[in-house]
């Protein structure tokens, strides 16, 4: 009786049924919530969820949804999650890279923590001690299960980034601001993937041809990237992966995106062209780091 108090008050003629509501609560793929103080309920909300939308439908505006409305309900929709999406700061706010420093600073506090813990009373009451090969062995597997948990976690960043589901790889953003706005994120995003380095380098010699027909002996100071090339690879698929509404969403960044890239690869090549670059006769990191990113360099 109290949500259909509610109800009316709220929406008059336009309100619910009974029965709608019964569906709502006790059949309907959706969460229904209410809000309660002493023992009423002062305020309700129905959140249904649709296959084929990646939007919670909130069922306040439309008594009815069928095809004659299900655009403007559409609409509502879109605006309803740009609102909650600059309500909670931004699509920045709420999609931040992963911390290069996360692994790491997750094993320093388990140092600390085993640091304060090497011997104390356990759950069974007994005193216990470790020794310090023990301690030894724990800091090495837990060191190599950070490291291991950062590279998962970035891989898997770029993955839910990219939308990529078994079966379902024609993801439709709607013709929105915050679909354009979601581009350029995609795009700064992927350059950050593309370029970050660890400041080690990988120094090479390599000899390449003049228009003179000589050769000229170039040293060259490779940059070891940060990230893996399977993510890196994943970071320049980024924009590819998705789909709109709109025919020109992300066409400037798509245009754009490698820029960086290729000015940052110019500059470490000194004008060399990856073309007049022989990995067979390179050491076998010199020669991994052009094949991997020629291909990059030519895809972007």
């Amino acid at each position: 009786p109290a949500i259909l108090e509610i109800e009316w008050e709220c929406f008059r003629e336009d309100s619910f049924p009974k029965e709608q509501f019964a569906y709502l609560i006790s059949r309907s793929k959706g969460i229904f919530y209410v809000m309660m103080e002493a023992d009423r309920v002062i305020a309700y909300v129905s959140l249904l969820f649709h296959g084929g939308t990646r939007y919670l439908r909130i069922h306040r505006k439309y008594p009815v949804v069928n095809s004659l409305n299900a655009e403007d309900v559409k609409s509502d929709e879109v605006s309803f999650v740009d609102s909650e999406i600059q309500r909670l700061g931004g699509l920045k706010h709420l999609l931040p890279k992963i911390s290069k420093s996360l692994g790491h600073d997750l094993y320093v506090q388990f140092v600390e923590a085993l640091n304060r813990n090497q011997q104390g009373i356990g759950p069974d009451g007994k005193p216990y001690s470790f020794t310090a090969p023990e301690v030894s062995l724990m800091k090495s597997m837990v060191r190599k299960f950070m490291t291991q948990l950062q590279n998962e976690m970035e891989a898997d960043y770029l993955y839910a980034l990219a939308n990529i589901e078994r079966g379902k790889k024609d993801h439709r953003l709607p013709d929105h601001p915050f679909a354009d706005e979601f581009a350029g994120l995609l795009k700064e995003i992927a350059q950050h993937y593309l370029i970050e380095v660890t400041g080690q380098k990988i120094t090479t010699t390599v000899s390449v041809p003049e228009k003179t027909g000589a050769h000229k002996v170039v040293t060259l100071q490779l940059p070891v990237f940060y990230f893996s090339n399977a993510d890196r690879n994943s970071a320049k698929n980024l924009l590819g992966t998705w789909k709109s509404e709109a025919p020109e969403w992300a066409l400037q960044e798509k245009s754009s995106l490698g820029t960086p890239f290729k000015d940052f690869i110019n500059k470490t090549l000194q004008g060399v062209n990856f073309r007049d670059l022989n990995p067979r006769d390179m050491t076998k990191k010199s020669a991994r780091w052009v094949l991997q990113n020629r291909f990059l360099y030519r895809s972007l």
